[in-house]
């Protein structure tokens, strides 16, 4: 092994950086387009999975599973935790507040579909959802950057990009139907392999 120089808790830290900057490069294409419902290649691939999970949110009649949180996922609190060398809540991010909300409106698909009855047409439900999901999202970026911004003005300076890179990841990596753990709708089964059943 080469001799860096560096502990290892800093080679941690750097590399736990450069992959959010890695990832905040990848996934700023997806992050970028900030419009109401973007009519995009991506934006269509993914009203096809609000559809598929709006007809899951309507099997189940609207009703989720008990609701659950990893705070801010893709394994940020526990790193944080790790790093901070403190547990339960005074050991996570100074916005992980945020990220608990934020889930809360990703369990349940922000209450779209089965639990609206006001909106009934397939197409508008899934329109609805990924605006829904869209806002989130948003709402997400701008809770982390202040945040961050008001309980350690230390890194001040740094609130903004993180805040983008996490927007980037939730775009990227939060959209329904993945199969992922933290996907919009986790509150609800997972959808079929067919999206259009």
């Amino acid at each position: 092994m080469r001799a860096t120089g560096l502990t290892p808790d800093r080679r941690l830290v750097l590399s736990l950086w450069g992959g959010l900057a890695l990832l905040y490069c990848i996934a700023a294409g997806v992050a970028n387009a900030d419009a109401e419902v973007p009519g995009g290649y991506w934006q269509r691939l993914e009203r096809t999975a609000h559809h598929a999970l709006m007809q899951e949110v309507a099997a189940a009649g609207g009703k989720t599973t008990p609701f659950t949180t990893d705070g801010c996922s893709g394994g940020l609190s526990a790193i944080w935790r790790q790093l901070s060398g403190k547990s339960g809540a005074d050991g996570g991010p100074p916005f992980e507040v945020c990220c608990i909300a934020h889930d809360r409106k990703y369990h349940n698909a922000a209450g779209i579909g089965g639990a609206d009855p006001a909106v009934s047409d397939e197409v508008e439900l899934a329109a609805t959802s990924q605006r829904a999901r869209l806002a989130a999202d948003q709402a997400l970026r701008r809770c982390v950057e202040t945040n961050l911004s008001a309980k350690d003005p230390t890194i001040a300076n740094l609130a903004s990009p993180v805040a983008a890179a996490i927007y980037a990841a939730v775009r990227f990596g939060g959209a329904p139907c993945s199969g992922l753990s933290w996907r919009w709708g986790y509150g609800y089964r997972p959808c079929r392999g067919n999206s259009t059943r």
